[in-house]
Parts: C-alpha cells; structure tokens; sequence
C-alpha cells in the first residue's frame, strides 16, 4: 500500500484521515470503505483529511474515475467533505460526483469542511 488511513469518531461526523501516495487502485476503494465505515459508525456524514497525501501521480482521467466511484458507491447515502491540498483542487472530481448524484464538497481546510458538514 502507498496510502494509510485511520478512522476517529467525532461528534457529529467520522473523520477519515489519509496520508501517503496517491495511488489510484487504492483511492478508487475508499468510497466503499466510506460507506462501510460510516454505517458501522452510524453516521451519515465524514470528513476524509487527506492534507497529507502526495498527490502528483493524479492525472485528470483519473479524477473523472474518482468522481464517478465517490456517486456509485456513496449516493445519496452519506455526506462527504473531502479536504485537499489548495494546489491539487480543480473541483472536476467534485463535479463529476455531484452530477452523478452524490453529496460531495472538497475544500482546502478542515474548518470549511466542517462547517460545510455540520
């Protein structure tokens, strides 16, 4: 694996946090991983930090795949706020899984994600 990640349960949502290397078989899992966390969690809104991810490898193909996983797995299931670093953000996977039906905000700091959460 090129990413970790961990799960904590705040108050009103679950916190995912991601770190490592961007790697597109792994990152196309996490909506699944999303879904099945937050219903062990019995929330239905997360916040996946992924402020400490090497994103260099991302190409814009792949976050065409990114958006289209994110809506498949997770529609109208749960609320996603998805925190980024500034330079990687060009909301195409965004747009991608809100035309698709998800509920999905990525932003660049987890006080924006938060307050979009809650």
């Amino acid at each position: 694996m090129k990413s970790k990640y961990s799960f904590e349960k705040k108050f009103h949502y679950l916190q995912m946090k991601i770190s490592g290397e961007y790697d597109k078989n792994e990152f196309l899992s996490f909506p699944e991983i999303f879904l099945i966390k937050s219903k062990e969690a019995k929330m239905s809104r997360i916040l996946v930090d992924t402020l400490d991810v090497d994103y260099n490898k991302l190409s814009i193909i792949d976050r065409f795949f990114l958006g289209e996983e994110l809506a498949e797995k997770t529609r109208g299931e749960i609320k996603i706020a998805i925190v980024v670093p500034a330079q990687y953000i060009n909301k195409f996977v965004e747009t991608v899984a809100i035309n698709r039906g998800a509920n999905v905000f990525i932003v660049d700091t987890i006080k924006e994600a938060k307050e979009w959460l809650t």
